[in-house]
């Protein structure tokens, strides 16, 4: 019933795989037509779709991901270039409302995918993140941080527990380096907090 989605299947025929492959996309793309208008402005898209179904099933599950996804392209390249990060997305919906409430997230992630193995490895991670948008800062300005976090996780309770821990980090890059180099600094921040 729609003349855009014939023109999406005519110009890019891995969509008429998706549907033979993955039936459940084709519902989602009629509960969610403007899908249609994502396959148009991003082919890239229904390979994506297409190679990894669990983004299927995300959208299916978590509605609100699609207009995360339609808002913002470089979800789309996030996903073609790591594809583990639609499993993360799947199993912990908060990263789709960090990523709806603030869309600088996704640049960070799609910049340095450390980002994803520490939210995979450390399922509060975003819950801190979506709860203090700082760290989107940090990890921003610092690429360095993330690892420093995913090596010593304790940091993840650290930002949880005492929130203006991150506004020092992010105002002081140099405690960075200081807990790259000292993992034990962590302990005695959380015996002595901020």
């Amino acid at each position: 019933n729609n003349p855009g989605f014939i023109n999406v299947v005519n110009n890019n025929p891995v969509v008429i795989d998706t549907m033979a492959n993955h039936p459940t996309f084709i519902n989602v793309v009629n509960n969610n037509p403007v899908l249609i208008s994502t396959m148009e402005s991003n082919p890239n898209f229904i390979n994506v779709v297409n190679n990894n179904p669990i983004v299927i099933d995300t959208m299916a599950n978590h509605p609100e991901f699609i207009n995360v996804v339609n808002n913002n392209p470089v979800v789309i390249d996030t996903m073609a270039n790591n594809p583990n990060f639609i499993n993360v997305v799947n199993n912990n919906p908060v990263v789709i409302d960090t990523m709806a409430n603030h869309p600088n997230f996704i640049n960070v992630v799609n910049n340095n995918p450390v980002v994803i193995d520490t939210m995979a490895n450390h399922p509060n991670f975003i819950n801190v993140v979506n709860n203090n948008p700082v760290v989107i800062d940090t990890m921003a300005n610092n690429p360095g941080f993330i690892n420093v976090v995913n090596n010593n996780p304790v940091i993840i309770d650290t930002m949880a527990n005492n929130p203006n821990f991150i506004n020092v980090v992010n105002n002081n890059p140099v405690v960075i380096d200081t807990m790259a180099n000292n993992p034990n600094f962590i302990n005695v921040v959380n015996n002595n907090p901020v």
